[in-house]
């Protein structure tokens, strides 16, 4: 009897967590953040692009003038990418094509 009543006490005393969000810490959560942001703005240039409006452009050291250049559209594509990934990170998301 008492025996049980311990695990009961220890199975109460731990805290389950239901979200791989909550074991984040919070530099990472940041960092989420920053890629959300870093996503929206490839989207935001990729429509000025449409409209011939150039800004500048640039990740990792390599820069572009023209969005719609091939070294502009792979910057973008990084940009897109990484909130991608944050984003999966963020809602639970898994790649189902890369389990095997």
């Amino acid at each position: 009897m008492e025996e049980k009543s311990r695990i009961q006490e220890f199975k109460n005393s731990i805290k389950i967590v239901n979200r791989r969000r909550d074991l984040f810490p919070l530099w990472n959560k940041i960092l989420i953040g920053i890629f959300f942001l870093w996503g929206v703005s490839g989207i935001i240039n990729s429509i000025f692009g449409l409209f011939q409006v150039n800004p500048d452009i640039s990740l990792y050291g390599l820069t572009s003038t023209q969005v719609s250049s091939p070294l502009g559209i792979f910057i973008l594509l990084m940009f897109i990418t990484k909130a991608f990934i944050a984003y999966s990170l963020w809602f639970e998301k898994s790649c189902e094509y890369l389990k095997n």
